[in-house]
């Protein structure tokens, strides 16, 4: 596999996780909405900076491809799946 698709699919996985991460904040705003509590602020707030994190990950990953090779990208991308991983297991759990 080229260099620069082990990048994309690291920068394809931050797109996926900022999708869902986005579900779930309009999941959690509504939830606030309809009940406010600290603990709904308070996925409001996990929410909001883990979609920055996803969003904001995937401008690394674009620097971070003109710069290594595979190397780093092979395991950045292994962290980015667990992050996908874990973001969808929260995400069929608090949709359904």
């Amino acid at each position: 596999m080229r260099v620069l698709s082990w990048w994309g699919a690291c920068e394809a996985l931050s797109a996926l996780a900022a999708l869902a991460l986005a579900a779930l904040l309009a999941l959690y705003v509504r939830n606030y909405r309809r009940a406010p509590s600290r603990f709904s602020l308070g996925l409001v707030v996990f929410a909001s900076a883990f979609l920055v994190e996803a969003l904001g990950s995937m401008l690394v990953w674009l620097r971070l491809s003109t710069e290594y090779d595979g190397e780093i990208a092979v395991p950045m991308m292994a962290l980015r799946l667990a992050e996908v991983a874990g973001v969808g297991v929260l995400a069929w759990v608090s949709l359904e």
